[in-house]
């Protein structure tokens, strides 16, 4: 009789090599919260008054990418990174002919 593939973590802990271990519990899929969830309400004590009714988008980029921002902002020190970062998404925004929604308060 051929052994079952083990392909749950939790059966793969149970059955390690120094003795069975407590069952994860397995949260059904529909049980899951939404990302909506996952965050702080608004106006909640873990959310910064600057952040109130915005959120967070971000991206993983070769380290040239923030060099060069560095080096933008050091000829314009009134910008921060965030001001480049909406700059940046605004002309996006213009060149697909969308509303430039990423001016910063």
């Amino acid at each position: 009789m051929a052994k079952k593939k083990r392909t749950q973590l939790g059966d793969i802990l149970e059955n390690a090599a120094d003795g069975p271990r407590t069952r994860l519990r397995q949260v059904p899929t529909t049980a899951r919260r939404s990302q909506a969830e996952q965050t702080p309400a608004i106006g909640s004590k873990s959310t910064r008054a600057d952040r109130l009714g915005r959120v967070n988008v971000t991206g993983y980029f070769d380290p040239s990418v923030r060099s060069t921002l560095r080096l933008i902002q050091a000829e314009h020190p009134e910008l921060s990174l965030q001001d480049l970062l909406a700059e940046a998404l605004d002309l996006l925004f213009e060149k697909h002919k969308k509303p430039q929604a990423a001016k910063v308060r």
